[in-house]
């Protein structure tokens, strides 16, 4: 049910402050002005849903089409108009920027924009932030409109949505301290990401180097073949998506197998009855996971103990090891940066992303005792939980700061409460 945004004040507006709506403030949607004729050839400003940066509220890439392109079936903007994307789920991901740069003042994007060109009393900066305020995305999703998977915010939400307008003046002192306020936050956050890349690279770096060390170098190189007892990938079955179940037998596909990690997010599950005509492909304790094909070939784990027993689709490989192999000490050899840069290299040009079950055969895998393997997988398995406490942690500082944003915008627009009846 469809509610309406209503002012309930916590407290009185400072002197000269007023609430107005939207549609006051802004022209939504506005109609395209009379362009001069352009040439079809003329280079002009086009702006897709994939270029706009939801986490900065920025456009990444304004690409240059010719003017016959985009002149019909797109929504058209201006230089200053502030963008907003009104589809599930790019609006929930605040997907909105303010289009600058355009050539020739005017420019064309993707038809699930909606478009708020600022009247004389409210800047674009100010309308900016107040629809990347957490309480405005929040309202715009509970009053969408249309099917699951394809609603949108409908433009008489925005038209009479309440918006706090202060003196011209007073806008533009919040704006320019909330800029520097985000700029702050920006650096932060590329200062997180950084601190996060080098605790993998450093893991990695021990990773490879103890590969390179003396005792691999001397040791005996085994084909795969020779230390296992199966190799294979699956199929999907008939059916594909439509005969995924809630629960049943997992199914794991590429997207579950990483490095030396498996992600539960988005496990498959079928019947009892599929997975039994694929019984030649089911997954035991102790296998190892090889991704085949597509952008993520190369990346290997073992089967977490809880998935099984489970089976696997035709864009991952089966790596059953025998008594001579250590199977998370395979997973953590094929994963080292020395055999992933092997494979991408034996991999590129007309036969890119393809492993077939020759090929993996014919892996040259350095072989020492099993107790040496052992040790190995030890002192990597230390090491990575190190990695991945020191991980959290980062993780954690940065999703603090990805908060920082929202709590600085509701500082400015929820002084004032705004409730839907």
């Amino acid at each position: 049910m469809k509610q309406e945004a209503v002012v309930v004040e916590r407290g009185r507006l400072p002197e000269g402050w007023r609430w107005s709506t939207l549609g006051k403030e802004c022209e939504i949607n506005p109609r395209k002005r009379n362009i001069i004729e352009a040439d079809d050839n003329r280079d002009t400003s086009f702006v897709p849903m994939e270029v706009v940066d939801g986490g900065r509220g920025i456009i990444s890439e304004i690409r240059i089409v010719p003017f016959s392109k985009v002149k019909k079936g797109y929504t058209y903007f201006e230089e200053n108009d502030v963008l907003f994307a009104k589809i599930t789920p790019c609006m929930q991901n605040k997907k909105s920027a303010i289009a600058v740069g355009l050539i020739s003042g005017y420019g064309f994007g993707t038809t699930e924009f909606h478009v708020l060109r600022c009247k004389e009393r409210v800047i674009p900066k100010w309308v900016y932030y107040f629809i990347r305020n957490q309480r405005f995305i929040d309202e715009a999703e509970s009053n969408f409109t249309g099917a699951v998977g394809q609603q949108r915010v409908p433009s008489p939400f925005l038209e009479k949505y309440p918006i706090i307008v202060p003196p011209f003046v007073e806008q533009q002192k919040i704006v320019d301290k909330l800029d520097k306020q985000m700029a702050q936050i920006e650096i932060m956050k590329k200062e997180a990401e950084g601190n996060i890349e080098a605790v993998k690279d450093l893991f990695y770096s021990y990773q490879k180097n103890l590969f390179e060390s003396n005792i691999f170098q001397k040791c005996p190189k085994i084909k795969l073949v020779n230390l296992t007892t199966k190799i294979g990938s699956g199929i999907t079955p008939n059916g594909g998506h439509s005969v995924y179940q809630k629960d049943g037998v997992p199914l794991i596909r590429s997207m579950n197998v990483h490095l030396n990690n498996f992600k539960k997010e988005g496990l498959a599950h079928i019947s009892a009855e599929i997975d039994e005509s694929m019984k030649n492909t089911r997954v035991i304790k102790g296998d190892v996971l090889l991704n085949i094909t597509g952008a993520s070939i190369g990346r290997v784990c073992v089967v977490p103990d809880e998935i099984c027993p489970a089976n696997v689709n035709q864009h991952v490989s089966i790596v059953r090891t025998n008594n001579m192999l250590n199977p998370y000490y395979l997973s953590y050899y094929l994963s080292n940066p020395n055999f992933q840069k092997f494979i991408m290299d034996s991999e590129s040009g007309a036969t890119r992303q393809a492993l077939t079950k020759s090929k993996i055969e014919q892996f040259e895998i350095p072989a020492p005792s099993i107790e040496i393997q052992n040790q190995i997988v030890a002192q990597l398995n230390a090491r990575k939980q190190l990695s991945e406490e020191l991980l959290n942690k980062m993780n954690n500082q940065l999703n603090s700061i990805n908060q920082l944003p929202n709590s600085i915008l509701n500082e400015v627009f929820g002084q004032y409460q705004i409730q839907l009846s």
